[in-house]
Protein backbone atom coordinates (compact mmCIF):
# COMPACT_ATOMS: atom_id res chain seq x y z
CA UNK A 1 0.00 0.00 0.00
CA UNK A 2 1.26 3.52 -0.79
CA UNK A 3 0.27 6.86 0.63
CA UNK A 4 2.05 10.08 -0.17
CA UNK A 5 1.89 13.65 -1.37
CA UNK A 6 4.21 14.52 -4.23
CA UNK A 7 4.59 16.30 -7.57
CA UNK A 8 1.56 17.09 -9.70
CA UNK A 9 0.34 14.57 -12.33
CA UNK A 10 -2.98 13.82 -14.15
CA UNK A 11 -5.52 10.99 -13.86
CA UNK A 12 -7.71 10.75 -16.98
CA UNK A 13 -9.26 14.20 -16.82
CA UNK A 14 -9.70 14.61 -13.05
CA UNK A 15 -7.22 17.15 -11.77
CA UNK A 16 -5.74 17.39 -8.30
CA UNK A 17 -2.72 19.50 -7.36
CA UNK A 18 0.22 18.06 -5.50
CA UNK A 19 -0.51 14.33 -5.83
CA UNK A 20 1.71 11.51 -7.01
CA UNK A 21 0.17 8.08 -7.35
CA UNK A 22 2.42 5.05 -7.67
CA UNK A 23 -0.23 2.45 -8.49
CA UNK A 24 -1.78 3.76 -11.69
CA UNK A 25 0.76 2.57 -14.31
CA UNK A 26 1.58 5.69 -16.24
CA UNK A 27 -1.46 7.69 -15.18
CA UNK A 28 -0.99 10.62 -12.86
CA UNK A 29 -2.49 13.90 -11.78
CA UNK A 30 -2.03 17.41 -13.25
CA UNK A 31 -3.39 20.89 -12.77
CA UNK A 32 -5.40 22.16 -9.87
CA UNK A 33 -8.56 20.63 -8.45
CA UNK A 34 -10.21 20.22 -5.09
CA UNK A 35 -12.42 18.16 -2.93
CA UNK A 36 -13.22 21.15 -0.71
CA UNK A 37 -16.71 20.64 0.62
CA UNK A 38 -17.04 17.54 -1.58
CA UNK A 39 -19.39 19.33 -3.97
CA UNK A 40 -19.10 18.47 -7.69
CA UNK A 41 -18.30 22.04 -8.64
CA UNK A 42 -15.46 21.98 -6.08
CA UNK A 43 -13.40 19.75 -8.37
CA UNK A 44 -12.37 22.91 -10.24
CA UNK A 45 -10.19 24.69 -7.67
CA UNK A 46 -8.05 23.90 -4.65
CA UNK A 47 -7.83 26.46 -1.88
CA UNK A 48 -4.53 25.86 -0.11
CA UNK A 49 -3.58 28.91 1.88
CA UNK A 50 0.18 28.53 2.33
CA UNK A 51 1.32 28.54 5.92
CA UNK A 52 -2.28 28.47 7.18
CA UNK A 53 -3.40 25.27 5.43
CA UNK A 54 -3.92 22.11 7.47
CA UNK A 55 -1.79 19.03 6.74
CA UNK A 56 -2.64 15.34 6.60
CA UNK A 57 -0.03 13.75 8.85
CA UNK A 58 -0.95 10.08 8.35
CA UNK A 59 -3.57 7.79 6.91
CA UNK A 60 -4.16 5.45 9.84
CA UNK A 61 -6.82 3.13 8.44
CA UNK A 62 -8.26 2.33 5.01
CA UNK A 63 -9.86 -1.07 5.41
CA UNK A 64 -12.78 -2.87 3.86
CA UNK A 65 -14.75 -5.16 6.14
CA UNK A 66 -17.71 -7.40 5.46
CA UNK A 67 -19.87 -7.53 8.59
CA UNK A 68 -23.33 -9.11 8.50
CA UNK A 69 -24.80 -5.72 7.53
CA UNK A 70 -22.69 -5.63 4.34
CA UNK A 71 -19.32 -4.48 3.05
CA UNK A 72 -17.99 -1.12 4.20
CA UNK A 73 -14.80 0.92 3.96
CA UNK A 74 -13.55 2.33 7.27
CA UNK A 75 -11.29 5.39 7.09
CA UNK A 76 -9.17 7.07 9.76
CA UNK A 77 -6.54 9.76 9.30
CA UNK A 78 -4.64 12.22 11.43
CA UNK A 79 -4.32 15.88 10.48
CA UNK A 80 -2.78 18.97 12.00
CA UNK A 81 -3.16 22.68 11.44
CA UNK A 82 -0.84 25.65 12.12
CA UNK A 83 -3.60 27.10 14.32
CA UNK A 84 -3.83 23.81 16.27
CA UNK A 85 -5.21 20.33 15.55
CA UNK A 86 -8.50 21.31 17.21
CA UNK A 87 -9.19 23.68 14.26
CA UNK A 88 -9.31 20.79 11.73
CA UNK A 89 -13.03 21.01 11.01
CA UNK A 90 -13.75 18.31 8.42
CA UNK A 91 -12.25 15.73 6.11
CA UNK A 92 -13.23 14.73 2.59
CA UNK A 93 -12.67 11.56 0.55
CA UNK A 94 -12.97 10.89 -3.15
CA UNK A 95 -12.61 7.28 -4.33
CA UNK A 96 -11.18 7.08 -7.86
CA UNK A 97 -10.86 4.17 -10.26
CA UNK A 98 -7.75 3.69 -12.41
CA UNK A 99 -9.51 5.00 -15.54
CA UNK A 100 -10.12 8.29 -13.73
CA UNK A 101 -13.77 8.04 -12.83
CA UNK A 102 -14.94 9.03 -9.40
CA UNK A 103 -16.70 6.11 -7.73
CA UNK A 104 -17.70 7.78 -4.49
CA UNK A 105 -17.29 10.95 -2.46
CA UNK A 106 -18.03 11.47 1.23
CA UNK A 107 -17.11 13.48 4.31
CA UNK A 108 -15.15 12.53 7.40
CA UNK A 109 -15.87 13.79 10.92
CA UNK A 110 -12.84 15.38 12.61
CA UNK A 111 -12.16 15.98 16.29
CA UNK A 112 -8.80 17.35 17.50
CA UNK A 113 -7.12 16.28 14.25
CA UNK A 114 -8.51 12.71 14.26
CA UNK A 115 -10.78 12.21 11.23
CA UNK A 116 -12.95 9.12 10.75
CA UNK A 117 -15.73 7.92 8.52
CA UNK A 118 -16.67 5.29 6.03
CA UNK A 119 -18.87 4.20 3.19
CA UNK A 120 -21.21 1.29 2.60
CA UNK A 121 -20.92 -0.76 -0.59
CA UNK A 122 -24.70 -1.17 -0.83
CA UNK A 123 -24.98 2.63 -1.13
CA UNK A 124 -21.97 3.67 -3.24
CA UNK A 125 -20.95 0.41 -4.96
CA UNK A 126 -17.32 0.54 -3.77
CA UNK A 127 -16.86 -3.12 -2.80
CA UNK A 128 -13.93 -4.81 -1.07
CA UNK A 129 -12.88 -6.67 -4.24
CA UNK A 130 -12.33 -3.58 -6.40
CA UNK A 131 -8.78 -3.39 -7.73
CA UNK A 132 -6.82 -0.31 -8.80
CA UNK A 133 -8.66 2.29 -6.78
CA UNK A 134 -7.26 5.30 -4.96
CA UNK A 135 -8.58 7.28 -2.02
CA UNK A 136 -7.86 11.02 -2.27
CA UNK A 137 -8.16 12.88 1.04
CA UNK A 138 -8.29 16.56 1.97
CA UNK A 139 -9.03 18.28 5.27
CA UNK A 140 -10.44 21.73 5.90
CA UNK A 141 -9.84 23.90 8.96
CA UNK A 142 -12.26 26.19 10.74
CA UNK A 143 -11.08 29.16 8.62
CA UNK A 144 -11.83 27.35 5.34
CA UNK A 145 -8.20 26.58 4.47
CA UNK A 146 -7.90 23.26 2.58
CA UNK A 147 -4.95 20.88 2.76
CA UNK A 148 -3.08 19.62 -0.25
CA UNK A 149 -4.74 16.42 -1.51
CA UNK A 150 -3.24 13.19 -0.17
CA UNK A 151 -3.56 9.95 -2.16
CA UNK A 152 -3.70 6.49 -0.61
CA UNK A 153 -3.88 3.17 -2.45
CA UNK A 154 -4.97 0.09 -0.51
Amino acid sequence: MTSRVGPARSLAGLAFAGIAHAGFAGAGFTGAGALAGCAPEALDTVVVTGAFAPTIVSVDRVACTAPAAGERWDIALTATDPQGADTVASGHVSVLEARGGELSRYDLACTAGACTGGSRADIDGVTCDLADIAFVFTVTDADGNVSAPHTHTP
